[in-house]
């Protein structure tokens, strides 16, 4: 059992640690394609203003 558990504690940190890495990966996308989205937003809504 001793040998066991350091496995286990390696394992269980380093899935912690992909986990925080994947989850901001994904934050850190969302915020780009957010980003993106607003500029397109604009984009449309001056178009739309100059239109006017």
């Amino acid at each position: 059992m001793p040998q066991l558990f350091p496995m286990n504690w390696i394992m269980l940190t380093s899935m912690l640690l992909l986990s925080t890495i994947f989850i901001s990966i994904c934050i850190f996308f969302l915020k780009m394609n957010l980003c993106k989205n607003q500029e397109l937003i604009l984009n449309k809504f001056n178009s739309i203003q100059m239109n006017w």
